[in-house]
């Protein structure tokens, strides 16, 4: 991935915090949500990262689906998110 993407996708994913915050919560978000970062952006999916597999199973389980939307919010080209 390019500076450039890299630079747009982690502008997005402020956006994507301030969502998400709102609609889980701030505890739920800095709980489970403050360590993802962004790997990679590639044909409409983009690659989240987190610290630990067990971070990844559990997001996946109970809040994919949040991230998904808030994700496509900020950038519409968004067709999926993976961990």
């Amino acid at each position: 991935m390019d500076k450039d993407m890299q630079e747009r996708l982690n502008a997005q994913a402020r956006g994507v915090e301030t969502r998400l915050r709102k609609t889980l919560g701030d505890d739920n978000y800095d709980t489970w949500l403050k360590s993802l970062s962004v790997g990679g952006f590639k044909d409409g999916v983009l690659t989240l990262f987190l610290p630990a597999t067990f971070f990844c199973g559990y997001i996946a389980r109970n809040f994919a689906g949040d991230i998904t939307q808030a994700w496509r919010a900020e950038n519409p080209s968004v067709t999926a998110v993976e961990f």
